[in-house]
């Protein structure tokens, strides 16, 4: 997948199933490597790339250009960078300025399933900045407040010491589910809204589902969905002001 830049429209960012992160310059035809997806291996010290599914870039003003929010093929993690400091042959979590995480999912995953069976399918910020939603493929639809105490407006990023095992993750402030999403890699997520009241994804049932944002409540229906598409699975949805395009396979 590909992101264009928050501040720069020249710019380009492509994620891999490598575990390569690339900044794309169109005008000089120039690509750069910011960021491998390193997880830690079984032994000390040892790191093993990942793919890296999901990315996106706050976009409040031309500062937050520097921070990259990301999502590996194999993890609960979303990690938080900033691209200025990044150490190449760190670890992502080592690199991460904040990490967002399911934690008891983290804890305890559901029956039959490994911590790694489930991954980040779904990215989308608020257009405020004030909200992060994240759908995990395996799991539900996680709510994190990434406008707080610790956003970027209030870190400093001179002579930072970052903690030798990450930061502590932080938790979802809601959860969304009763839809399901196993079939597909990626499964678009997305707020919808006048005030981003809403939250939509798709459902490998065929459906495209909407909850309230706020009290994690359907939306519209007793069943929560909005629309059958006539295909398999809805993966893919794009949500105007008040239209909402999905597809599927």
């Amino acid at each position: 997948m590909f992101r264009s830049c928050a501040y720069n429209s020249n710019l380009i960012y492509t994620a891999e199933e490598s575990g390569y992160v690339h900044r794309v310059d169109l005008r000089e035809s120039r690509v750069d490597v910011v960021l491998k997806y390193l997880v830690s291996g079984e032994s000390n010290n040892s790191r093993q790339l990942q793919g890296v599914k999901q990315l996106l870039q706050p976009s409040l003003n031309n500062d937050s250009g520097h921070f990259m929010i990301v999502g590996g093929a194999s993890t609960l993690d979303i990690a938080e960078i900033d691209l200025r400091f990044v150490q190449l042959e760190r670890s992502t979590l080592h690199n991460a300025v904040r990490v967002f995480c399911p934690k008891h999912v983290d804890a305890h995953p559901p029956i039959g399933q490994s911590r790694s069976d489930i991954s980040v399918s779904g990215l989308a910020m608020s257009q405020d900045g004030h909200k992060l939603v994240a759908s995990y493929q395996g799991e539900q639809i996680y709510i994190y407040d990434y406008h707080g105490e610790s956003s970027w407006r209030d870190r400093k990023v001179s002579g930072v010491a970052w903690a030798s095992e990450g930061p502590e993750p932080h938790g979802p402030v809601a959860t969304l589910g009763g839809h399901v999403n196993h079939s597909t890699f990626l499964k678009t997520v997305s707020f919808f809204g006048p005030k981003e009241e809403y939250v939509l994804s798709g459902c490998d049932s065929g459906a495209l589902w909407i909850w309230d944002s706020s009290s994690g409540g359907w939306g519209f229906s007793d069943e929560g969905t909005l629309v059958h598409d006539p295909v398999t699975v809805v993966n893919v949805l794009d949500a105007g002001a008040i239209h909402v395009l999905c597809s599927g396979v």
